[in-house]
């Protein structure tokens, strides 16, 4: 195994990890929903008894942040794992590339160290080859 191997296997473990990161941290965002499905239920779940129940549009209000962050957190720690998949394979190059983007702008140090660094490896041109980019145009032109 060489080193451009070993540096993509290891970058694909540390988008697993990333993505594991990700999917819990949006987990978190589960409370709102269930907050906003309990309060259009029409239950206390924090209120008291003696105040008036928050109006529906709460209700409705708070379903819609918590399970469109959490949709939206599940939805980039899929793609996470595929940009590691992929990186296994050796597969999608410009998704890769792609991914690794957005990971830098993530808002904690290992999902901007992760895509910063993985831009550097599949900028490589022995890491293009072993994706095979740039072969289809030599081929076909």
């Amino acid at each position: 195994m060489n080193d451009d191997e070993s540096h993509l296997r290891l970058l694909a473990i540390f988008y697993y990890v990333l993505a594991a990161g990700a999917a819990l941290f949006s987990s978190v965002f589960l409370f709102h929903f269930f907050l906003g499905f309990f309060t259009l239920q029409g239950r206390p779940f924090f209120f008291e008894a003696a105040h008036p129940p928050p109006p529906p549009a709460f209700g409705i209000m708070m379903m819609a942040a918590g399970g469109g962050a959490v949709a939206l957190g599940w939805g980039f720690a899929a793609s996470l794992v595929l940009a590691g998949r992929s990186l296994m394979a050796r597969k999608r190059y410009t998704y890769c590339i792609v991914i690794a983007a957005i990971a830098c702008l993530v808002c904690n140090p290992l999902g901007t160290v992760l895509g910063a660094f993985t831009i550097v490896v599949l900028m490589r041109p022995s890491v293009k080859q072993l994706f095979g980019v740039g072969q289809q145009r030599a081929a076909s032109g």
